[in-house]
């Protein structure tokens, strides 16, 4: 027989439902089958899937309701309606109610395939009666009971039968069967061995026999536990993150992930497990813990790291219903060491299930029973202030059985577990918090107490204990302020508001005067705390004058650990003080009264910080630790330091020259010595071609010049000669003027003429031109030169 399909598990499963023909050519409709209408009718069927969704809606909840996350496998059919198709290609339905009373009714219809017929479905007083346009009518009814039967006796007789006597007049004798025979005589047996002397000894848990060397133990404590783990490696998260708050309205798939890294990767995820079948058969309600695994990666950019935890729980033959409530985890990261600015590490985490109802040592959900099916949902919170940034991988999850009453099950790897995340108020941006998590001492370290006897004030099971403790002196119709603990000092200067979160319980109280306070002063009050003083003294009030911020009536008790959170404002003279005492005490009139502080946190929004102005580079920029607290300011201050800059020998001022101070330029600022070649010679001057004598030396040497060696005959070019003070500056102006005959003037008495002269100013030419017939004839020489 084909597995049934839950009309809850998918919407199509109704559709189909309603359209299913239920007699040869009859087809119910969907418009006109009462029952087919979210609001129900004689189907019983519900909008379980907008129940699931928007009452306990989660990723979680799709593990445990099927791939599609709508509800799902493992959901109890009541009420609702099954369709089951039959080999013969019929299909039976199957419809079961709720009845007013508890009890479920049942009717089951088998229809075939045919054409198209519109049918109603109607309440009559036998049932419901299917009325189709064919002519069909069909009247469901419950079944009617039988006839009760007969009442019978037996009697034996004396022969061996009996006889069956029944009230509807009816009697039967069975007759006494025959005696079987004898069996023949065994033979004796060989005699045994002595026997030992033997002890029994008892104790709580066991009870042991010892004969000689031989011992045997059976143990007496029933809950032992049964199974020892359950590990967990299978995660699903879903596309986007399924905070089960946000998304519950959506319908979505879950994605097998490997090690989800929640915060990094994935918002979301979910598991399931399954309790073992041999789980609690002894009804003792032993602890499960359930052990994460999440290896931390990242660097630290908050102050702590809240998960949301969702569970879910489907029994057998009932609903998936949430389990135990969402609970926030505010992870301890105490043990991990941060290394170049990563943290780093394994954080095991421990939640015991069910060990009691205090969340300081487990969850405090109810106790699952064997083959219960648990699905669980971490979701990373988007609150800056819960998450501390960094990347956290979910290795596995290990559930195991302790034994009921084992001390050792406990919270571990959480600082805090709570139904309500505002009440979260460790994750920094608290100017005080005391969890009092120290050993059992009547001193309070950290606090001024103030006390009739030693032990009024105390810190009892990581808690501080404000109590009486039964002064004989003390005069009950007087109230008495017994106990006081004052934590001076608290500086409040950078936040702009403040809260104080306390949780507390009453240790009993007989009179209306009996309360528990905590009130708060400025630390400028230096006013002394008396001892032990009466309420109505003067000295008493003038301490701490400041309006109470706690004011509670003790009870009579105890009744811990059953408490109260508080969440008061502080007023704005508190916040503007910059530096508070806070006092807690309790006023009462009965020995062994008082109260008990579990925790108490100040924390608030941190104040804006003022902005401030640093110079840097010569220019102002804005730095919370800046010397200047405003830009004027630092502008009159950050201004560029004069310098100094050589400027042709001189020393100036330039903010971006190379000396700090004159004198160092001064210093430093001298013309250099250069040199000019003079006369051929190398001398000092201050406009000098020349940076150093040598490079003056090997440039400043006596020029070269040339004379024609000898005059130039006809035809002959006369030598050049290098001569100190010869006519020519170099050698190509001797070679060229030395390349024809030269030629001076001589004069007689008849006049100039020209004669050879190897240094004579004048070419053949010029003499052909008479160019010495200008000079006086007194000068003339004694001959003339042919033209």
């Amino acid at each position: 027989m084909r597995q049934r399909k839950s009309i809850k598990r998918r919407t199509i499963g109704m559709l189909l439902a309603c359209s299913l023909i239920v007699a040869p050519g009859t087809l119910i409709t969907t418009t006109m089958l009462t029952g087919c209408d979210a609001g129900a009718g004689f189907l019983g069927l519900q909008d379980y899937q907008r129940d699931l969704l928007f009452g306990i809606g989660s990723l979680a909840l799709g593990l445990l309701g099927g791939n599609n996350g709508n509800g799902g496998a493992g959901q109890d059919i009541t009420p609702g309606c099954t369709i089951e198709p039959n080999e013969d290609g019929s299909s039976t339905i199957t419809c079961i109610q709720v009845n007013a009373d508890g009890s479920s009714s049942s009717t089951a219809v088998t229809v075939r395939n045919g054409s198209p017929t519109a049918c109603t479905v109607a309440d009559v007083p036998q049932g419901a009666q299917i009325s189709c346009d064919d002519g069909t009518n069909v009247i469901v009814t419950d079944g009617t009971n039988g006839t009760d039967g007969s009442s019978c006796s037996v009697t034996d007789n004396p022969d061996g039968s009996a006889t069956i006597t029944c009230t509807d007049g009816t009697s039967a004798t069975v007759p006494a069967g025959e005696d079987g025979r004898n069996g023949t005589n065994g033979s004796n047996g060989s005699n045994g061995r002595d026997g030992e002397s033997c002890d029994v000894t008892e104790t709580a848990t066991q009870v042991c026999i010892t004969c000689g060397e031989d011992e045997v133990c059976i143990d007496k404590n029933e809950n032992l536990p049964l199974f020892d783990t359950v590990f967990i490696d299978a995660f699903y998260t879903v596309t986007g993150g399924s905070i089960a708050a946000a998304r519950q309205a959506d319908a979505f798939d879950p994605i097998d992930v490997f090690e989800p890294k929640l915060n990094c990767e994935a918002e979301t995820v979910a598991y399931k497990m399954g309790v073992p079948q041999r789980y609690n058969m002894s009804g003792a309600g032993n602890p499960i813990t359930m052990r994460l695994y999440l290896y931390r990666t990242g660097p630290t950019d908050g102050d702590c790291m809240v998960l949301r935890l969702d569970s879910f729980r489907a029994q057998r033959n009932q609903r998936i219903e949430t389990y135990g409530g969402t609970r926030y985890l505010n992870l301890d990261l105490s043990g991990l060491t941060l290394q170049d600015d990563q943290l780093e590490g394994l954080l095991i985490v421990d939640l015991p299930l069910n060990n009691g109802s205090d969340f300081a040592h487990s969850l405090a959900f109810p106790t699952p029973n064997a083959a219960d099916l648990l699905a669980f949902e971490l979701n990373v919170l988007d609150v800056d202030r819960f998450n501390d940034g960094g990347c956290y991988s979910l290795l596995g999850v290990d559930f195991f059985e302790s034994a009921a009453g084992d001390a050792s099950v406990d919270v571990a790897g959480v600082k805090e577990i709570t139904d309500d995340a505002d009440t979260v108020m460790s994750c920094g941006h608290c100017a005080v918090t005391d969890h009092f998590d120290q050993p059992d001492s009547n001193d309070v370290p950290g606090y001024e107490t103030h006390e009739a006897d030693p032990d009024d004030v105390a810190i009892v099971s990581d808690m501080l204990q404000l109590r009486d403790d039964g002064d004989p002196n003390d005069d009950p119709n007087v109230p008495q302020t017994e106990a006081q603990a004052i934590k001076y000092d608290i500086d409040v200067s950078n936040y702009s508001d403040l809260t104080l979160t306390v949780k507390w319980s009453s240790l009993g109280g007989s009179s209306n005067f009996d309360h528990f306070y905590v009130q708060w002063r400025p630390c400028s009050n230096d006013t002394p705390i008396p001892t032990n003083s009466e309420v109505g003294e003067a000295a008493f009030l003038g301490a701490f004058s400041m309006p109470l911020l706690v004011n509670r009536q003790l009870i009579a008790g105890p009744f811990f650990p059953a408490s109260e959170v508080l969440s008061v404002p502080l007023p704005q003279a508190a916040v503007d003080a910059g530096c508070i005492d806070l006092r807690f005490f309790t006023v009462v009139s009965q020995a062994t009264e008082g109260a008990l502080v579990d925790y108490y946190e100040l924390c608030g929004t941190p104040r804006e910080p003022e902005p401030r102005w640093a110079c840097v580079e010569d220019a102002c920029v804005e730095d919370v630790e800046g010397q200047y607290a405003s830009f004027e300011d630092c502008s009159s201050n950050c201004v560029p330091p004069m310098r100094y800059a050589c400027v042709e020998n001189a020393c100036v001022e330039n903010v971006e020259g190379e000396y700090d101070t004159f004198e160092d330029c001064s210093s430093n600022c001298v013309p250099p010595t250069r040199y000019a070649c003079v006369e051929d010679a190398c001398v000092e001057d201050l406009k000098g071609e020349y940076a150093t004598f040598e490079d003056c030396s090997s440039n400043c040497v006596p020029q070269v010049r040339y004379n024609c060696s000898q005059p130039a005959e006809a035809g002959v070019i006369g030598q050049c000669v290098e001569a100190l003070d010869g006519a020519f500056a170099s050698l190509e102006e001797c070679q060229t003027q030395c390349a024809e005959p030269r030629y001076s003037c001589a004069y007689d008495s008849n006049g100039g003429y020209c004669v050879l002269d190897a240094q004579g100013p004048y070419t053949e030419a010029d003499c052909l031109n008479d160019v010495c017939n200008d000079v006086p004839l007194d000068r003339a020489p004694a001959a003339t030169i042919s033209q």
